[in-house]
């Protein structure tokens, strides 16, 4: 019933998207661990099936160069803020494409920090539709410049669970679980260090995210109510590593905590376009 809910949301957002006519371009912002990547791919399935070809597009690939990456307050790379974005390009390329003309899109290198061109052309034709996600789509500096009407996403996982009369589960402790699993899966990186960066996710949020909802269209609710018994299984393994003598071993207890009020969920029956795929692996759709 969960997965059903998230596929009749889907059709009634298309139906709505092919009503506004002359939509060229479709704009999915989220926080972190929202699932834009799936969803934007669901959504390609649907628009598929009225008549439309879908190009997905990643803001990831037009992150400035490493050097010209702005710093945080901590000295680092802040690659959170909407500065760290080369603005410019994609707008320029965005109108380009909106105008007819060919452009070959950037890849971004994310180890050696530099976009790369690699032979990826693309003109618009009469059907497509371009699909652009990144945390920053809702962002007036990304689109405020395109001449072209756009549809706005913004997507969040909004929890609606309670585990007693008094006590709600926080939609951000579920994403932090989602991303304690996912990046421990695909990207190499531990729980400690989930941990660690996400005070500064939340707070870029507040700063790069927050602030624009009320320019969406469409607010698109991803969170499944039977999740959280799925990832208890994963995301428990990982945060017991945590020793006591971290720094974040009272959030790793916080969060075990939270998940012992869970029966554990098998994966087998979870449909393969399912958006926890996404963060569990075993799906149908790039991650």
């Amino acid at each position: 019933v969960a997965e059903a809910i998230h596929d009749r949301k889907l059709v009634e957002l298309v139906q709505d998207i092919e009503n506004r006519k002359n939509i060229k371009m479709i704009l999915i912002a989220g926080p972190s661990s929202s699932g834009k990547t799936t969803f934007a791919q669901k959504l390609g399935v649907q628009l598929k099936l009225t008549g439309y070809n879908p190009i997905t597009i990643s803001m990831d690939n037009y992150f400035k160069e490493r050097k010209d990456t702005p710093l945080g307050e901590d000295g680092k790379y802040n690659f959170e803020t909407v500065d760290a974005l080369d603005i410019e390009l994609f707008n320029s390329q965005m109108k380009d494409l909106i105008d007819g003309e060919t452009v070959e899109l950037p890849e971004f290198d994310f180890v050696v920090g530099t976009k790369r061109y690699n032979g990826k052309f693309l003109k618009l034709q009469k059907n497509d539709i371009m699909i652009i996600e990144g945390i920053h789509a809702l962002n007036p500096k990304i689109h405020a410049l395109l001449p072209t009407k756009s549809f706005k996403i913004y997507l969040a996982p909004l929890v609606t669970l309670s585990l007693d009369h008094f006590t709600k589960v926080s939609s951000n402790d579920t994403r932090l679980i989602r991303r304690i699993v996912r990046d421990a899966d695909i990207r190499g990186v531990n729980p400690e260090k989930t941990l660690e960066n996400w005070k500064k996710v939340l707070k870029a949020e507040k700063e790069n995210i927050f602030p624009y909802i009320n320019l969406a269209d469409v607010i698109f609710n991803t969170s499944l109510v039977y999740e959280l018994g799925v990832l208890k299984q994963f995301c428990e393994k990982l945060i017991l590593k945590i020793p006591e003598t971290s720094p974040y071993y009272s959030d790793a207890r916080r969060l075990y905590d939270l998940l012992r009020n869970f029966l554990t969920i098998e994966t087998t029956d979870i449909p393969k376009n399912s958006i926890i795929k996404e963060f569990i692996g075993n799906g149908c759709f790039d991650r």
